[in-house]
């Protein structure tokens, strides 16, 4: 419902306004008048008014004034001013002040309608875009927890796009721009914990560990004898046997801290936990360098036990070229490119891998770790495509990369293109084999089902497949999309049938998949060149 307000200081043509229209009937609950501008003045102050209806030459304030005083009460008031031809270049002043419309003295109360309704009908619009920007912020307010998760998974996972300072303000996290490090708590017995691989108990173990670290560590300043309160944890529920804590101190101050973590872990939950601590960053955007120091460190727990805090430095003793290292390994999109197939996205990869080399002036040692992680790594990735290396590569090659062999950085490059090469020559043929036998398959399926109701998306579920990759791969292998080739089978079979059977058309159309008898012939005139009845019949002649 709206409200409105007509200021006329002529009585017949103000009551004409308020007595020729049913108000009411057009939404207006709410009807005030006015003779002069600053009795409307007072109205507008005490009432909510949506739509105003002024003269423009009124005694004591004129309706272009009314309209600046109005719009200063409340912006979204909406105007029409009521002018005579000869008060027109005064109306233009309108302009400045955004009035909605203006009606030429005399007028039309239905004319005067026309305008009010287009006015309401945007003033609906409105408050529906308002509702809506009310209810995102509403969600977004409700939501801001899963905000944050989104905030800090995108970071560790090196996906964050944005503008990091104004997610901080926005997301309440002011406190993470200093420096920081990241630490991992890995539940070493999680699966020992699941009794018969109960989905469901992973995740009560899960928010377990995750809510018991919070009320840990929220109160850590208060137990043990131990009390600086400047310690300031953020805790992220990552990973299902994994939870990730920011924290701004110095390593060697929240060690004790951990290490009781670790204790009270065992004796409260029975969860056997490891510590990795990674290096410090300065900017929020090396997150995920410190995520991923933190995790090869809590690695190893693999050799010198579980239990225990480890920090990165007991691998790389302080050497700062592995650091170097594990940026280029961890910055790389190489071992998903590796899984799609796409060569030439992977010798960009392998191109930016040899400039960072380059630039970073690592020693040949470190070279050697490096090249010796990506072939590894790359082996890992072949390993989880289901492929052995050892079936790709000749007897001679090894795992083990020796830098000795390689004269200089071009020829790296080389060795690594010629090794990706093979590489994916070897996924792309086994894909296509699969892919053969896929389509194959999915051919004899149509071939038998042709007379149901399927469907490309239908058949793409049931093979667990996209429909756009599905449809790719039938014009690829088939050389018919997947339409034409039905439309063919089916038409195929009903000229058999045409031809011995006598069974009638709405019946043939039934047998070989269509519902409706005019459109397969329709559709059987489209590929034959004339239709079912005037083909049988040319049979009969032969």
């Amino acid at each position: 419902m709206f409200s409105l307000l007509v200021v006329e200081d002529e009585d017949m043509i103000r009551n004409k306004i308020l007595n020729n229209i049913d108000w009411k009937e057009n939404g207006f609950s709410d009807i005030f008048y006015a003779s002069d501008g600053l009795e409307a003045l007072e109205i507008a102050k005490n009432k909510n008014i949506d739509i105003v209806i002024t003269d423009i030459q009124m005694p004591k304030m004129n309706g272009i004034q009314l309209i600046r005083e109005i719009k200063y009460l409340n912006r979204r008031v909406r105007s029409i001013i009521i002018t005579a031809f000869a008060e027109f270049e005064y109306a233009k002043e309108s302009v400045k002040l955004n009035v909605d419309d203006f009606i030429l003295k005399p007028f039309k109360s239905k004319d005067l309608l026309v305008i009010v309704k287009r006015i309401t009908e945007e003033i609906v619009r409105e408050r529906n875009e308002r509702s809506e920007i009310e209810n995102l912020r509403k969600q977004l307010h409700e939501n801001k927890n899963a905000l944050k998760e989104k905030f800090f998974h995108d970071l560790l996972g090196n996906s964050f796009i944005g503008n990091i300072e104004n997610d901080l303000n926005y997301l309440g996290l002011s406190n993470l721009s200093s420096e920081f490090n990241i630490a991992v708590v890995n539940i070493s017995n999680f699966m020992d914990l699941i009794q018969g691989n109960d989905e469901e108990q992973k995740y009560i173990c899960n928010l377990t560990l995750f809510n018991w670290v919070n009320k840990f560590l929220s109160g850590y300043d208060q137990i043990g004898g131990y009390n600086d309160p400047t310690i300031d944890f953020t805790v992220i529920n990552y990973r299902l046997d994994q939870i990730v804590i920011i924290f701004h101190k110095d390593t060697e101050v929240v060690i004790p801290a951990f290490d009781e973590l670790i204790d009270r872990g065992t004796k409260d939950l029975g969860f056997n936990l490891t510590v990795g601590i990674g290096n410090t960053y300065l900017s929020l955007t090396d997150m995920y360098i410190s995520y991923k120091e933190a995790c090869s460190a809590a690695m190893l727990s693999c050799i010198y036990g579980k239990g225990t805090v480890y920090l990165f430095n007991d691998i790389n003793l302080g050497n700062k070229l592995y650091s170097k290292q594990l940026h280029i390994l961890v910055n790389t999109r190489l071992y998903e490119d590796i899984k799609i197939g796409a060569f030439e996205e992977i010798k960009k990869d392998i191109v930016d891998i040899i400039m960072q080399i380059k630039s970073s002036k690592l020693e040949l040692d470190a070279v050697n770790t490096i090249v010796n992680n990506i072939v590894l790594l790359s082996c890992k990735t072949i390993n989880e495509l289901g492929y052995n290396i050892f079936e790709i590569m000749d007897n001679k090659f090894s795992l083990n990369f020796s830098i000795n062999e390689i004269n200089d950085l071009v020829q790296l490059e080389e060795w690594l293109f010629g090794f990706f090469f093979k590489v994916n020559g070897y996924i792309i043929q086994k894909r296509i084999n699969r892919n053969e036998k896929l389509i194959s398959k999915i051919k004899n399926y149509i071939d038998d089902n042709y007379n149901r109701n399927i469907s490309l998306t239908g058949i793409s579920k049931d093979f667990g497949l996209s429909s756009g990759y599905l449809s790719s791969l039938f014009c690829e292998f088939i050389g018919l999309n997947f339409i034409d080739y039905l439309l063919n089978l089916r038409i195929q079979k009903a000229k058999v049938l045409l031809k011995n059977s006598d069974l009638r058309i709405y019946e043939i159309a039934e047998k070989v998949g269509y519902n409706d008898a005019y459109y397969f012939s329709t559709a059987f005139k489209k590929i034959v060149g004339i239709n079912p009845t005037d083909y049988r019949e040319k049979l009969s002649l032969l």
